[in-house]
């Protein structure tokens, strides 16, 4: 879960120590469908992963 929050986090720093950085994109209508499509495929990689190495005996 470590390695998921990564993004995250560097986007949260990014905001903080450098708020103009998205500053040109960041009011585009197709950001937050993008932003949203990108965190369920995420969401959906680490259920995958999930089940992959949870076994059930």
């Amino acid at each position: 879960w470590i390695i998921s929050l990564f993004p995250l986090v560097m986007f949260l720093i990014l905001q903080i120590t450098a708020p103009a950085y998205y500053g040109k994109v960041w009011h585009d209508p197709l950001i937050m469908p993008v932003f949203l499509t990108f965190g369920l495929w995420a969401l959906l990689g680490d259920f995958i992963m999930y089940r992959m190495v949870n076994f059930d005996f």
